[in-house]
């Protein structure tokens, strides 16, 4: 039989160094494989206000709702064919167990949309609601004042 000796603690010590480098592979794996989609933004040109007010993109209960044209509608970052825009929405309110009541939905619209789109959308999200609605705008920078006002 053996007999085995107690070590003392002094004489433990654990290397660490396999472990930095395991969570430093693991942090560049999460870096290179985020998801990105909430960032993406589409090409539009949104129409100019006196008074806008900034607006934080990333408050929850709120779903974007992008529209390029009548053919290019994105809910978030989904294209959706703007006959499905009440489905796209509902499909949103499950996927993140949102209230209709407080739900905003952010409408990001290009400025020669016809109006007829804004109001199929405006009306879709009634159906399922939704009765808060946000537009976005740019801010139009303050006109300087003219020189000949001082003649």
């Amino acid at each position: 039989m053996r007999a085995y000796r107690k070590r003392p603690w002094s004489s433990l010590w654990l290397n660490v160094t396999p472990l930095i480098d395991v969570i430093f592979l693991l942090n560049i794996f999460f870096l290179l494989t985020i998801n990105f989609s909430d960032v993406i933004s589409r090409s539009i040109s949104l129409p100019k206000a006196d008074e806008a007010q900034a607006a934080d993109r990333r408050v929850p209960g709120r779903i974007a709702v992008t529209i390029k044209s009548a053919d290019a509608v994105f809910v978030g970052a989904r294209s959706i064919p703007l006959s499905d825009i009440e489905a796209g929405i509902a499909e949103v309110l499950v996927e993140h167990s949102l209230d209709p009541q407080k739900t905003v939905i952010q409408v990001l619209g290009d400025e020669n949309l016809p109006y007829e789109v804004v109001q199929t959308v405006l009306q879709k999200a009634a159906r399922r609601g939704i009765s808060r609605i946000e537009f976005s705008a740019l801010i139009e920078p303050a006109q300087p004042l003219s020189k000949e006002i001082g003649k």
